[in-house]
């Protein structure tokens, strides 16, 4: 996981050789290195590295000195920001991962201040409508699953009703529900521990109603059945072959099939959105939407809708209505 390539590496140390500069690079490895020791997202650190990466091929900007002038930084990132044809969000996601940097850079006594925070302008956003899954099709969705032969077998058909169920009224991203074990469930499976995708040590519990207890211990009942019981450890979704775990394509390829067989396009993200907007549309105060979804600003949420630890009983029965009219016969 490096930042640029060793060839790029060394035309950047000998130009820096007698200007008394430090490479813009220089403390990544102590950056990653701190930020995994902090169980911080390896999306976070794989996204900040994408943007020094990039600054160091495009920019002329090379050494941590150079962004520490206010007006340079600022004049050479929108330099960039045109020439590269970013847009708004683009632009804010770069300025945000390469402030995670030269925070980092503060915290060690690298710098004194983040030239970053201050010193680049975040650009508006245009704010758009984004598709949320209706109580409807939700209602379709679950319907199908119950009551066809969806899956090539009834373990798939179990492990599909279950994620969907999951996905439906926790409103998790799909990375939450893969990054599940067996050990996220209680013991009598009343209850589902889910970790953000983004901090490994932040972790919300979610109590189950008891359909969807039924369906975890159906879907349990079925992995022992085909001798697969030890691999919930690792992953509790299961592929089709042993030993292997699903993964985004077969949640893509799952939508897929199930936009096929309704005739309305659904996604992992339709029902996240929903969530939100339904918890919103019973009066749910809106910061408490937003520490659900593990928002960082109510302004991410809002654009979901057009605080707790854990969800409450209040929360929790809102979204099961949804799903509580299907059962979960096998």
């Amino acid at each position: 996981m490096t930042v640029v390539s060793m060839k790029r590496k060394q035309e950047i140390i000998s130009s820096l050789e007698w200007t008394g500069k430090r490479p813009l690079f220089q403390y990544w490895e102590e950056y990653k290195s701190d930020y995994i020791r902090a169980k911080r997202s390896k999306d976070t650190i794989e996204n900040t590295r994408q943007t020094l990466s990039r600054i160091l091929i495009y920019s002329e900007l090379i050494s941590i000195e150079d962004w520490l002038v206010p007006w340079k930084a600022q004049d050479e990132f929108f330099r960039l920001t045109e020439e590269r044809k970013w847009s708004e969000s683009t632009h804010n996601s770069y300025r945000k991962n390469l402030s995670s940097y030269f925070r980092h850079l503060v915290k060690r006594g690298h710098i004194q201040n983040n030239p970053i925070k201050d010193g680049i302008v975040r650009m508006p956003e245009l704010v758009q409508d984004q598709p949320v899954a209706s109580n409807e099709q939700i209602h379709t969705i679950l319907n199908l699953l119950e009551n066809t032969k969806f899956g090539i077998n009834l373990l798939q058909r179990l492990r599909d009703r279950l994620f969907f169920t999951l996905m439906a009224w926790t409103g998790a991203r799909p990375k939450e529900l893969l990054n599940l074990r067996l050990g996220s469930f209680s013991w009598n499976r009343d209850e589902v521990t889910i970790q953000t995708a983004k901090s490994s040590w932040k972790k919300r519990v979610y109590p189950l109603n008891q359909k969807t207890i039924d369906l975890v211990r159906a879907y349990i009942r079925e992995v022992v059945i085909y001798g697969r019981d030890m691999e919930l450890n690792k992953s509790f979704f299961l592929g089709r072959e042993k030993g292997e775990a699903w993964g985004y394509d077969g949640i893509r390829k799952f939508f897929t099939k199930v936009t096929k067989e309704t005739g309305a396009p659904i996604t992992a993200y339709m029902l996240r959105r929903h969530a939100a907007t339904e918890l919103y549309d019973k009066g749910v105060d809106i910061h408490k939407i937003q520490h659900l979804m593990w928002h960082s600003s109510a302004t991410t949420t809002s654009r979901y809708i057009q605080a707790k630890a854990s969800m409450n009983k209040e929360t929790a029965d809102i979204l099961f209505s949804i799903t509580d009219s299907v059962g979960v016969s096998q």
